[in-house]
């Protein structure tokens, strides 16, 4: 945006009241700092919720070939049910 409208800072400045164009920038690269940590935030606690359910579904898959081999198909289990 700032590359089409060079000017915008200092409108947005005025806009705000602010006397210093300068101000008004560093502002607005604080609060990009600001957003770029969130987002960095939310990216780190899903990889880690990611992380957490890949491990689950490898567990859950070792888990089931034994118990497929403790029930075969056609034997009779301990409580007398097919």
């Amino acid at each position: 945006m700032l590359a089409a409208w060079q000017d915008a800072v200092g409108v947005i400045a005025e806009l705000l009241g602010i006397q210093y164009t300068t101000f008004s920038l560093l502002c607005l690269t604080a609060f990009l700092f600001v957003m770029i940590f969130e987002l960095l935030t939310i990216v780190s606690v899903q990889e880690q919720k990611i992380n957490t359910l890949s491990q689950m579904v490898g567990l859950l898959t070792e888990k089931r070939p034994e118990q497929q081999d403790e029930k075969q198909p056609g034997q009779a289990s301990d409580d007398g049910r097919p």
